[in-house]
C-alpha cells in the first residue's frame, strides 16, 4: 500500500443544481469514476487492486471527508463520509502501518482508522454506524471499516 502523488490523478468539479460539491476523478490507470461527492482531492492510497480516495468539500465550518474505495476500473466498491455541522476540519497525519490499515486525523487531535478486508462482508448498519461523525449507506457489502481510535 502506498500514497499516490496527487499530480498522478485528475479531478474535475461537476456542478449540480443542489449546490452540493461533486467531482469525477481520473485514476492513474486512465479510468474515470462516476460522479462523487467532494470537490477537493486530499489524498489517494493505492493497493494492488484498489484505490482509496479521500475527497473533501472545501467548505469552511461545514467540512466533510468522503472516502471511496474504487477498483482499477474506477468502480466504487465502498464508501463512507466523515463530518460534523459547523466544524472546521482537514485531513492530516495520513499513515499506513500495514497492508490493510490506514490511520489519519480529520478533526484535529483525533485518530481514525480504515481497516481493509480481504473479502467484502455483508452488513446491516444503522445510518450513522455507531458514531455521530460517520455516515455509511445502510445495507452494503463492506470492503473496509472506518472507526475512531482512542
Amino acid at each position: 500500500m502506498k500514497e499516490i502523488p496527487l499530480g498522478d490523478l485528475d479531478l474535475a468539479v461537476v456542478s449540480h443544481k443542489d449546490g452540493v460539491p461533486r467531482c469525477v476523478v481520473t485514476l492513474p490507470t486512465g479510468a474515470v469514476t462516476t460522479v462523487l461527492f467532494g470537490r477537493q482531492l486530499d489524498a489517494c492510497v493505492a493497493t494492488p487492486l484498489h484505490y482509496i480516495l479521500f475527497l473533501s468539500n472545501d467548505l469552511i465550518y461545514d467540512e466533510r471527508l468522503h472516502i471511496y474505495l474504487v477498483d482499477t476500473q474506477a468502480t466504487v466498491l465502498d464508501q463512507a463520509r466523515l463530518g460534523a455541522l459547523d466544524t472546521a476540519a482537514f485531513l492530516s497525519e495520513l499513515t499506513m502501518d500495514s497492508a490493510e490499515r490506514i490511520q489519519f486525523s480529520f478533526f484535529g487531535g483525533d485518530c481514525w482508522e480504515i481497516l481493509l478486508h480481504e473479502t467484502p462482508r455483508s452488513v446491516w448498519n444503522s445510518l450513522f454506524s455507531g458514531s455521530p461523525w460517520v455516515w455509511r449507506p445502510r445495507l452494503r457489502r463492506r470492503y473496509f471499516d472506518l472507526r475512531s481510535v482512542e
